[in-house]
């Protein structure tokens, strides 16, 4: 630098362009009852309605998620997250789905009232590395599982969040 533009960057001049872009390192989506709730039914819905919104996100940034995380905060406001790394990392629902229902199950209400629902993933990453296998396997089956994820993707965003639910 010479000492002119040393100068204008002092006084806060600087025509370089802002990079103010960072790649995510998480995706969470979190939901507060209006009251506390002891129906594990009604938590565990209103979980997969959050595993399905931050799966769509993570699918549209083309990422795939290392680790899947569930947090619930209880009536008395005590807070709880457990993880899970996800081996191969992942983006569809149907994976994120049974982890998330997982987690909660492996935590128990055990008669607690739940005031938040959160669920999020971490460790992002690019496509993992394909095992091949000269008899299909699980690979043919996470694939399979990614393409109609993608597919329930584009159907809820031609007709809406709700156009489209998963079986149970």
């Amino acid at each position: 630098h010479t000492a002119e533009q040393l100068l204008r960057l002092a006084y806060g001049e600087d025509a370089r362009e802002l990079q103010t872009e960072s790649e995510e390192k998480s995706i969470s989506k979190e939901h507060t009852f209006s009251r506390d709730v002891r129906e594990l039914e009604r938590v565990e819905k209103m979980l997969l309605e959050l595993v399905d919104e931050v799966g769509m996100r993570l699918r549209e940034k083309s990422r795939y998620a290392g680790t899947a995380r569930l947090k619930v905060r209880w009536h008395n406001f005590k807070t709880i997250t457990r993880q899970q790394v996800l081996n191969p990392a992942c983006c569809d629902d149907f994976t994120l789905r049974a982890v998330a229902l997982a987690l909660l199950h492996e935590e128990g209400l055990a008669g607690r009232a739940v005031r938040l629902i959160g669920f999020g993933v971490s460790d992002l990453q690019d496509r993992p590395p394909e095992q091949l296998s000269l008899f299909g396997g699980d690979d043919v089956q996470r694939q399979k599982r990614e393409r109609l994820s993608h597919s329930v993707d584009q159907l809820r965003r031609k007709f809406g969040p709700d156009a489209l639910r998963h079986g149970r």
